[in-house]
């Protein structure tokens, strides 16, 4: 068995999962403007061995996709139309939302409701 210090000693035990996704422990505080690279189809693997399907929108220079929720696609659709293969090269602010769900804290990755300026033409 192999062990390593973790690079931020105050990380949240979730990151000590690995995961073939960005989710919100993976995001520090505050807003961050993205670039979107690509949209594709995926599937995630939830408790229980649950599978469901989500896009995977990929950024500028991450290497993991992000599995939007059905919350996030339709802010970024009322930013950048209904079309998801469109949305390459368009810019999005995400941020952790810090909601509670079943009694337990569950960070959610959002989309602010607006163009960050990077992406502004």
């Amino acid at each position: 068995m192999t062990t390593e210090a973790p690079a931020n000693p105050d990380a949240h035990w979730r990151t000590f999962i690995e995961s073939d996704v960005i989710r919100a422990v993976d995001i520090p505080p505050g807003d961050h403007d993205v670039q979107i690279k690509e949209v594709k189809r995926g599937k995630v693997t939830g408790t229980g061995g649950k599978q469901s399907g989500k896009p995977m929108i990929y950024f500028v220079g991450k290497d993991k996709p992000w599995p939007a929720c059905s919350t996030a696609c339709t802010t970024i659709e009322q930013l950048h139309g209904d079309k998801p293969r469109k949305w390459a090269g368009c810019w999005i602010t995400i941020y952790v939302d810090p909601t509670v769900k079943f009694g337990a804290h569950k960070g959610g990755i959002r989309v602010r409701p607006v163009v960050p300026k990077a992406g502004a033409k």
